[in-house]
């Protein structure tokens, strides 16, 4: 195959996203490779526009497969890189995914609800750096824990009464978080695969036929949305304030509206620079999700700020955590009975801290910029 020299890369109009694609676009200019970039989705018709005018050599879009972009049918290579289940507007991403050449996922394509069929040639792409702007700047740190991040608004009681409607199927809102409960799904330990089961399950146990409807993937991303992100993310913050006062809480979603955390959250944090100094301002910086090989966790480490990490069933698979780093050289496991006690003891070892730091920035570094994300999709594409 002859050498790439012009690429489009597109992704919705969202701050992560906006970040992945500008980190890739310098990477691959780096590279002497001419790039097109747009933050919303062309259409058939627009696409075929650039497809004739640009003449790329392949395309790369974010969250959007082939098979979604409406009315296009021009031979051209397709990647689709499926960082998420859904849009921040609610539309599913995983339904009706199919077609392009390459999928990218953080995760395997199954546990973001994307058959093998929809996916048939699939590898794992995680998020990078830019070295520039996450970088130690020097300055002594002023807090003891930052976060950056997303929390689920708290249901109310009233909610857990509503009732849901789908496939000729009525149910309260509470019965469909108590079988998530009892199948032990949580933020840190579920996939979409598993969801939908449990989901289902519940389901055709009153309407043996149920077949999945609009509702359906709109009732997924409710639960995905407020269920599974309202408690862990917030109880494991309340530990640490059993520990040390000094922190501070930044991002969007329900932070305010609890109590307990509402005066030690800040606001919304978007611009890289900004995140770049408040994790430089911070001792250590907590992370609590499914996925390990975060953007909050790699800008830490870059930073050489040790991150504290939850554990996952995911950990030791080949897209987790512990292929890439080690805990106690490059960050901190925690669990939800001893985070308390990690953050303690960390607090009182600078030492230590300052020494995970830099082995982590150096990890950061050796393996994980843009650039070495760009020679991945380049040579993934090659072998197409």
């Amino acid at each position: 195959m002859s050498p790439v020299k012009r690429v489009a890369l597109f992704t919705m109009s969202d701050t992560v996203m906006i970040n992945l694609v500008l980190g890739l676009k310098r990477a691959f200019e780096a590279m002497g490779i001419e790039v097109v970039t747009g933050f919303d989705y062309l259409n058939g018709h627009r696409m075929r526009m650039l497809v004739d005018w640009f003449k790329p050599d392949f395309i790369l879009e974010v969250n959007r497969s082939r098979n979604q972009i409406v009315d296009f049918d021009d031979k051209i290579h397709h990647i689709g890189w499926l960082e998420a289940s859904y849009r921040p507007n609610g539309q599913r991403i995983d339904q009706g995914w199919g077609g392009s050449d390459l999928t990218y996922c953080n995760l395997d394509p199954l546990q973001m609800g994307v058959s093998r069929q929809q996916a048939p040639r699939w590898e794992i792409l995680h998020f990078a750096m830019d070295e520039k702007t996450y970088f130690p700047f020097g300055a002594p740190p002023v807090w003891d824990v930052t976060t950056i991040g997303y929390l689920g608004r708290p249901i109310q009681p009233q909610e857990l009464a509503a009732v849901l409607s789908t496939g000729g199927v009525s149910l309260m809102f509470g019965e469909i978080c108590a079988a998530l409960a009892a199948d032990g799904l949580a933020e840190t330990d579920f996939d979409s695969d598993r969801l939908q089961n449990c989901v289902l399950g519940l389901l055709r146990g009153k309407k043996s036929d149920y077949r999945p409807d609009e509702a359906y993937y709109q009732i997924l991303t409710l639960l995905d949305n407020r269920v599974l992100r309202a408690c862990g993310r917030a109880d494991n913050l309340k530990r640490i304030l059993r520990v040390t006062r000094e922190i501070k809480i930044f991002g969007g979603g329900g932070w305010a509206e609890d109590p307990t955390l509402r005066p030690f959250y800040v606001g919304p944090l978007f611009r890289p620079s900004e995140k770049s100094a408040i994790v430089n301002l911070s001792r250590l910086v907590y992370h609590y999700g499914r996925i390990s090989m975060h953007e909050r966790v790699m800008e830490a480490m870059c930073c050489g700020v040790p991150p504290l990490v939850n554990r996952t069933p995911y950990d030791d698979r080949p897209f987790g955590i512990d292929s890439y780093f080690n805990d106690g050289d490059h960050f901190f496991y925690y669990d939800d009975d001893n985070i308390g006690d990690v953050v303690g003891r960390l607090l009182k070892d600078e030492n230590l801290r300052r020494r995970v730091g830099e082995q982590a920035r150096a990890r950061i570094l050796e393996r994980h910029l843009w650039h070495h994300r760009a020679e991945q999709i380049l040579a993934d594409f090659q072998s197409l």
